[in-house]
């Protein structure tokens, strides 16, 4: 208990336990430890007070005679004051035996007839893998029996031929056809079969040893519902639908088919593709004639009659009697499993009684426990169960345990006594009815109500042209219901879960049985509340919450934000079918207060400080992304061609982006929000690819934490190809924002050459990509370079860059001017360059491409230009420094922090300083403006020759403006030219992605990207 102290339950249930789905509770403040319980109420204790909790989950179920029934309390106490035995292996465990005897009597009666051999087990999942062991035992025994009447017939067939029956010409040429198919064709040379020497027990033979391939190596299938859940044993997994669950695993499990839910007409096609055929011999008129017998290879078909995680959908009585009348015509078993639905949670003991339609086998587990002992029992009709096999069937040390098998049989006497199913079909109407009536009030908010008795669903209705960005995006990552549950147990004080079903969050109410009528009230008064919520787009009060804010606003107090909505610019997916080009741009939150500015202004109640608080929260829970189609924009080039840009948003902002690169820089082992963020860039990378986009961008921060397209190659972190594939070209967008920065310094340089005086250039960033480059680009603009990085490797390395640049420019393209100029004004350095020895020594490093040779050579140049004071090459590691020294200053950073502010400005300063800041989020304040002498612009930033509004939402630019990394992914989308910048760029990737852009019309943008624009 020691280590409690300093861990919460929470805290080492997300450790220790479900680290994942401990995320994620603790994201929308659900990590919650319920300590007691009665009836239909939960308690926990938050922030040092008791809660009282309306418990409408159950647990999934178990819980449907009340949380620690009284009765079955009092069973529980009894049995452990009285030291009774609890395991009786090798013995005759009583409690169990009594337990079998009331269960085969009960589901008798509710089934119409039957005699049953009960198997016990420890859960429902184990109860799954119970009743499949039974079919496919009995299905491996009905295929020996095919093999054995195969090998007789064959036998039979002989003695005919020896007592002189011969082959009919029919049987002749059908055997001449099997011989002849590929897939016998080991068979024949098993056999060393000769056709045209074939003797009839050679062609007897050989029929036989193919009967003996298709009988017994043929894979056994299981029909199964989509959206069905049978639990997470390895084999009940194989039944399971969905495939996050099974994905790990398919390699191994049996071949499962899926069929929708109420699909009579899959159902009869799914057993059509199952079908097989073996081959018999019939005797008619003295000749062996040929036989073709059809047999399946399903073993079973196994349904929920009401599916729970496939959203309470009760099966209707036509699809149930299908798979009936399908089962008995093939001689397999129909399994029913009632884990969740049986056992009164939906008003019957088994929940087909309504329909009339009889299961071979029926798995009872949840309610059986009373929520107190761990028990399934799965119900065998006794022909599927062979009785001199009993040691093949399933066991196990803790099944058949005392404890359990009493707790069960209490619960039947509950059943009956307390008149569940009397209970269950009266309330469970009412809250139907009450739910249904809602729906026809909020037919924009809930689709339907589903389910029966004590098992019903709301299905949440499409959200995904809310107003709202935040909640369109939760739709789309299939979180929304998440956060309607959250918000109803911290506001409200209920519990409920949600599952997905058809892409529609569904709202799970399972209560007790014994729920009162103004309970389930209550329940719906919440609801309407949710469903008011989300009918006016209101973000601000779905999520307020989170922030602490538990008090529900009135009604007339929800503020609607319907009139704000749009409808969608342009058709995407109808676009891509028409070959239409698309360019996606993957994208993060680039200041904390732009989504309630821009994006969503249902958010404006929120402080800067919540809104930062709530974005961090949801960071690092989802893999998922959100395509914003809705948000989708066509824009057009001088020269006519079209290209459809598509917002591709995540939850994730700057501070936590940065956090996973600085890790990153450390080569951490367990870098989990560096994993996070590459899984993000792989989703992305497939959504695009689904949709059949053209081109896939990496905005802000992301095309660093791709490492430039590359995906990082150390095993420790995470190992990413971001190979297109020939699928999507990927770019990160960085070429024409530096050829963009360099045109804005080149305008900043000509003013500063007007007034007669030469140029420093501060390069803050410099060992980043697009800084690196566009410093480079300028070298034979600018008389001195002052590179500044955050570290002394980072400064060395751009240090070493920018002299193996002029080295070229100096000896390879014989380019005087700028540094290099400056450089060859001092002494030691013009020394070394004009010697010939040095000189040919990186000639010939530049013909070679020895790189290693040329940062040799070029660390040589370094140290000598380190060592003069006026030197036109230096290297910093503060940038308040630089802006002393400089007179031209740009910023290019994957820092979200302010570097430079008014106050490193000397205010008495006589000459003109001029600032380009390509960083987003700035690197520099804006306070500078304040300083008269001081000229800040942004930079990275493009326009359209004609001045085409394209309102990109989200951020402060103007509305003719986009970012270059946009731009750029643009005119990979649309021009074949431009090609996509990968890794490393060079002055020439600057120099061509220029090129493409005078070709579809951008030029650099005057404004500074800070006007207040709505964006809806």
């Amino acid at each position: 208990m020691a280590e409690q102290l300093h861990h919460t339950p929470g805290e080492l249930y997300t450790n220790l336990i479900n680290p994942n789905f401990g995320r994620v509770l603790n994201s929308i403040d659900m990590l919650v430890a319920f300590e007691s319980g009665q009836g239909e109420y939960l308690f926990y204790t938050k922030n040092g007070k008791t809660v009282q909790c309306l418990d409408f989950l159950t647990n999934f179920g178990p819980d449907l005679f009340g949380i620690n029934n009284e009765r079955l309390v009092t069973v529980a106490k009894n049995f452990f004051d009285g030291a009774q035995v609890n395991l009786c292996n090798a013995g005759v465990p009583a409690s169990a035996a009594v337990l079998a005897d009331k269960l085969n009597r009960m589901t008798n009666a509710a089934a119409g007839g039957g005699e049953y051999v009960i198997k016990f087990a420890n859960s429902g999942a184990e109860g799954v893998e119970v009743a499949f062991k039974v079919v496919e035992l009995y299905k491996y025994k009905q295929i020996d029996m095919l093999v054995e009447s195969a090998r007789s017939n064959i036998q039979r067939a002989k003695q005919a031929i020896a007592a002189g029956h011969g082959f009919s010409e029919d049987f002749l040429r059908r055997a001449v056809q099997l011989i002849n198919e590929k897939r016998f064709a080991f068979i024949v040379e098993q056999q060393r079969l000769d056709i045209s020497a074939c003797s009839a027990d050679d062609i007897l033979d050989f029929i036989y040893a193919v009967n003996e391939h298709l009988l017994l190596r043929t894979e056994l299938a299981t029909i199964a519902l989509e959206k069905g859940f049978h639990g997470k044993t390895h084999g009940a997994l194989r039944a399971t639908y969905k495939k996050e669950y099974r994905k790990p695993y398919l390699r191994y499990l049996s071949k499962t088919v899926f069929v929708p839910p109420d699909d009579v007409q899959a159902l009869h096609a799914a057993f059509a593709q199952q079908m097989e055929i073996y081959y018999q011999i019939k005797f008619q008129d003295h000749q062996l004639h040929w036989q073709e017998i059809p047999w399946t290879k399903v073993s079973s078909i196994i349904i929920e009659p009401v599916m729970g995680e496939g959203g309470a959908y009760q099966l209707s009585q036509q699809f149930l009697q299908a798979c009936r009348d399908v089962a008995t015509q093939h001689k397999i078993a129909l399994i029913l499993d009632e884990i969740q639905c049986g056992l009164g949670r939906t008003g019957y003991f088994l929940s087909t009684e309504w329909s009339g339609v009889k299961g071979d086998l029926y798995i009872l587990s949840k309610q059986l426990g009373g929520g107190i002992a761990k028990i399934s029992a799965t119900m065998i009709e006794s022909k599927y169960y062979d009785k001199d096999d009993d040691i093949l069937n399933h066991s196990s040390t803790f099944n058949e345990d005392s404890f359990s098998s009493r707790i069960a049989l209490e619960v039947l006497n509950i059943y009956e006594t307390d008149r569940i199913q009397e209970r269950v079909l009266e309330t469970g109407g009412y809250l139907k009815a009450r739910l249904e009536a809602l729906q026809r009030e909020f037919p924009q908010t809930i689709e339907k109500v589903t389910g029966m008795g004590l098992l019903l669903g709301i299905y949440i209705a499409d959200q995904s042209t809310s107003y709202s960005v935040f909640i369109r995006s939760l739709w789309e990552m299939e979180s929304l219901g998440a956060i309607i549950i959250a918000h109803l147990l911290n506001v409200f004080n209920i519990r409920l879960f949600v599952t997905v079903s058809n892409d529609r969050p569904v709202i799970r109410l399972q209560p007790c049985a014994y729920i009162k009528k103004e309970q389930c009230d209550y329940v719906v008064s919440a609801m309407r509340h949710i469903c008011l919520i989300l009918s006016r787009d209101n973000a601000y009060e779905l999520m307020k919450f989170l922030t602490g804010h538990l008090t529900p606003a009135q009604p007339d107090d929800i503020k609607d934000f319907r009139q704000l909505r749009t409808a969608p610019k342009v058709d995407v997916e109808r676009y891509i079918q028409q070959g239409g080009k698309t360019a996606f741009m993957l994208l993060h939150i680039l200041d904390y207060t732009h989504p309630k500015k821009y994006l969503d202004h249902s958010l404006a109640p929120f402080t800067d400080a919540e809104l930062t608080y709530l974005i961090d929260k949801f960071y690092g829970v989802s893999d998922d992304v959100y395509v914003s189609t809705h948000d989708a924009l066509k824009i057009t080039s001088t020269t006519g061609s079209e290209v459809v840009l598509v917002p591709v948003y995540t939850l994730a902002g700057p501070t936590k982006m940065k956090d996973a690169l600085q890790l990153a820089k450390t080569g951490a082992d367990n870098n989990q929000a560096l994993r996070y963020l590459l899984r993000i860039t792989e989703t992305a990378k497939q959504e695009v690819i689904d949709l059949g986009g053209t081109a896939l961008g990496y905005g802000g921060y992301w095309s660093i934490i791709a490492q430039y397209g590359l995906g990082y190659q150390d095993e420790r972190i995470f190992v990413s190809a971001f190979e297109d594939e020939g699928r999507v070209k990927q770019t990160t967008g960085n070429a024409l924002t530096a050829q963009v920065t360099a045109l804005a310094i080149r305008e900043a340089i000509a003013k500063v050459r007007a007034k007669g005086e030469t140029v420093t250039l501060a390069a803050v960033g410099i060992n980043g990509n697009i800084c690196n480059s566009a410093a480079l680009s300028l070298l034979k603009d600018v008389e001195r370079i002052i590179a500044v990085a955050s570290s002394a490797v980072s400064i060395e390395r751009a240090g070493i860059a920018i002299c193996q640049y002029l080295l070229k420019m100096i000896v390879q393209d014989q380019t005087i001017s700028g540094v290099a100029k400056t450089v060859l004004a001092i002494d030691s350095a013009r020394g070394k360059l004009e010697n010939p020895v040095f000189r040919q020594a990186v000639q010939d490093a530049l013909d070679n491409d020895d790189q290693a040779k040329a940062r040799e050579l070029s660390k040589e140049l370094l140290n000598c230009l380190r060592n003069e004071a006026n030197s036109p090459v230096i290297l910093s590691a503060d940038p308040k420094w630089s802006v002393k020294q400089a007179n031209i200053i740009f910023t290019a950073t994957n820092d979200p922090n302010v570097l430079i502010f008014k106050e490193d400005f000397s205010e008495e300063q006589d000459k003109d300083i001029y600032i380009i800041d390509t960083s987003t989020p700035h690197n520099v304040d804006k306070g500078v403006n304040e300083l008269p002498h001081v000229h800040r612009r942004g930079g990275g930033l493009v326009t359209t020759h004609s001045g085409q509004q394209l309102i990109f939402k989200g951020t402060d630019l103007h509305e003719a403006d986009l970012f270059a990394c946009i731009a750029e992914t643009l005119l990979v989308a649309v021009d074949e030219d431009a090609k996509p910048t990968v890794g490393a760029i060079s002055v020439e990737n600057l120099e061509d992605m220029a090129r493409a852009g005078e070709r579809f019309g951008f030029i650099l943008s005057e404004n500074e990207g800070k006007t207040e624009i709505f964006a809806g």
